[in-house]
């Protein structure tokens, strides 16, 4: 099949992406170009990157974030400091990281698959899901509206395809199918959380052939749909799945044919039939897949002429990407996902200058938010503060100078307020979608404030009162009223500008005579100001 790579910057609907940034997350040990070990990435809410990743030495699962507006990954922390098999997953129930792995232990006593869940800055103690005694096994985790964790995996001793949920207090589990070797599981829920189930196996019938599942339901998956995967030497495969907004099932495997490697991909409806089937790529088995926000599908794998690769649907047809081609690429464990303006991370391993985890990503990053705060004079507001809130930690600028700014953050929305002690601003706030640096979103602002002297006063004998008042510039009401709220005088209405007024009253209604003894209402009506203060009338 003839194929045409292009450069990873790809021109879109929307215009030219972003720079492609490559880093490296944390080193390891040391990394395998053959043996699978997983790297897991989400990005949540507040733009801060999860990674999850399995060091060979020690035989850990490992855990750290880059948060938004930084530049240094988090130490790195043990998931659980036990012996774990390579292959794991993480997802996310808000902005909480979930995971779930193999546990390894020969003895038995601690053996299982188990669950997860970051907690502070420490993961809970896990939750035993399954117990049984193996090496590998494979592993597949998704999470309900509810935030409750939902897993598949396979159970190499009674090679049986499994699903579980968890209720808040305990995992029930149900076995979907019991075939010859099973390996593979990618598991995803639709919008009314029930599973969508991918999983590899032979035929009981047929020892020597693999094959492809799908499996829709609600407490028990039913198997719906199925494809021919490969035969004879049963090597490990690849397999990924997601569900789009349309709830349809996205699904690749790759297999061995021949002696090489293949990746295909199959399209399943709402209700799991139809598999439409599209061609990708040579590729080996490991690969992991995301949907973009047009429910198109994209794929990272190994490619075994050009490096780490991409394969991202466009409509009709497969784009691909060469991700790094560099001889230093191992492919194992690849992970990707899209965030919400559809532009990629996805974690992979290399083995130089130093065995490592790297993320890289064209969505744009690197990003500085800012403007000015000041007053009408264009002078600096000692002690104003900018809070920035959105797609990041909520978060108090210094703005005292007449200037903030924010760094290094990812493309995203945020919004801005301006504050300072007895100010109101122009605008009181701003909402920025953030796609590019932007260091032009300033404020104005000045004091706004009433209050009243000489407010107890005798009218009869030439008496006044005075209303002193600061505003922002537009319309300004003044009015006096009677403690039941009937309008006794008007005393200012009309346009300012931004500074401090005063105004007087004698006393008298809006007919010139003095009014009676009493409590009197005044109110202040400007941008930012509702001001109700109190007079009293003596004679």
């Amino acid at each position: 099949m003839k194929k045409t790579v292009v450069l990873t910057a790809l021109l879109t609907a929307a215009g030219l992406r972003a720079a492609v940034t490559i880093e490296q997350v944390t080193t390891v040990s040391a990394v395998s170009t053959t043996t699978y070990m997983g790297t897991n990435v989400a990005l949540d809410s507040l733009n801060t990157v999860h990674v999850t990743y399995y060091d060979p030495a020690s035989q850990r699962l490992r855990y750290t974030k880059l948060v938004n507006g930084q530049t240094t990954w988090s130490a790195p922390i043990n998931v659980i400091d036990q012996p774990v098999s390579p292959r794991s997953d993480m997802k996310l129930s808000g902005n909480t990281p979930h995971v779930v792995f193999y546990e390894i232990d020969a003895t038995g006593a601690r053996a299982g698959v188990k669950h997860t869940q970051l907690s502070g800055t420490t993961f809970q103690s896990p939750t035993t899901i399954q117990s049984f005694v193996s090496t590998t096994t494979y592993v597949s985790l998704a999470i309900a509206s509810s935030g409750r964790p939902r897993v598949a995996f396979n159970n190499t001793v009674s090679s049986a395809t499994v699903y579980a949920a968890y209720n808040g207090t305990a995992w029930s589990t149900e076995t979907v199918r019991i075939s010859s070797h099973p390996t593979a599981v990618a598991l995803d829920l639709a919008s009314d959380d029930t599973p969508r189930l991918a999983f590899l196996g032979g035929d009981p019938v047929s020892f020597d052939e693999r094959w492809g599942y799908m499996a829709v339901g609600g407490s028990t998956p039913t198997v719906t749909g199925f494809w021919f995967v490969d035969w004879a030497t049963h090597p490990a495969s690849g397999l990924a799945l997601v569900v789009d907004g349309n709830n349809q099932s996205h699904i690749f495997d790759s297999y061995t044919a021949g002696g090489s490697r293949w990746i295909e991909y199959y399209l399943a409806s709402s209700t799991g039939g139809a598999l439409n089937y599209e061609f990708v790529d040579e590729g080996s088995e490991f690969l992991s897949a995301a949907v973009s926000g047009l429910e198109r599908p994209r794929v990272v794998y190994q490619s075994p002429t050009t490096g780490f690769e991409s394969a991202a649907w466009n409509g009709t047809g497969w784009d691909y990407s060469v991700l790094d081609g560099s001889a230093a690429v191992a492919g194992v464990g690849p992970s990707v996902v899209y965030n919400r303006f559809d532009h990629y991370l996805t974690t992979y391993y290399t083995t130089a200058p130093a065995a490592a985890v790297n993320l890289q990503t064209d969505a744009n990053r690197g990003l500085t938010l800012g403007g000015t705060v000041q007053d009408f004079s264009a002078a600096a507001i000692p002690g104003a503060l900018a809070q920035l809130v959105g797609n990041i930690a909520t978060e108090s600028l210094a703005a005292g100078t007449g200037t903030y700014s924010k760094l290094n953050l990812w493309e995203g929305g945020y919004t801005v307020t301006p504050s300072a002690a007895g100010f109101a601003f122009i605008p009181a706030s701003q909402f920025v979608s953030l796609q590019a640096t932007n260091t032009a979103v300033n404020f104005v602002g000045g004091p706004v404030s009433a209050d009243a002297t000489d407010n107890l006063f005798d009218p009869s004998v030439g008496e006044t009162m005075a209303v002193n008042y600061s505003v922002l510039p537009g319309p300004v009401l003044v009015r006096v009223y009677t403690l039941r709220g009937v309008p006794v005088k008007t005393l200012v209405d009309g346009a300012h500008a931004a500074g401090a007024f005063s105004t007087t009253w004698d006393g008298r209604n809006d007919a010139g005579e003095i009014v009676a003894s009493g409590i009197y209402l005044i109110r202040i009506e400007a941008d930012r100001l509702n001001e109700i203060l109190k007079a009293a009338v003596i004679k």
